[in-house]
């Protein structure tokens, strides 16, 4: 049965393949979310070690045009997917998430 959770999972596992060249160490988390009209949805939290990686602009602005023919292989191809860049070096509540033991912070 596809839960909210398993399409996260997916969504998740499409990224991590478009990253893995980019950002080769960095920990891709993703939670189903409903959009402002009550349809499914995704936020993807990417976390790289700012030490020795950098997204470059390139990569932010084309993540998802990169992964939707991915995505609707999977039958997931008109949910909302947004997405957020963090710094695992950084001290903040994102850092609890490098250990990927942490949901990410209800902040969104």
């Amino acid at each position: 049965m596809t839960t909210p959770d398993s399409l996260a999972e997916i969504v998740a596992d499409v990224a991590r393949k478009h990253l893995r060249d980019d950002l080769p160490t960095a920990t891709v988390q993703a939670r189903p979310k409903t959009d402002l009209y009550g349809a499914p949805a995704f936020h993807l939290w990417i976390l790289y070690d700012g030490n020795v990686e950098k997204p470059t602009a390139r990569l932010m602005t084309s993540l998802h045009r990169r992964m939707w023919p991915d995505l609707v292989e999977h039958g997931i191809g008109d949910e909302l997917i947004s997405h957020s860049f963090i710094d695992k070096t950084e001290d903040g509540p994102w850092s609890n998430l490098a250990s990927g033991s942490h949901r990410p912070p209800d902040v969104l």
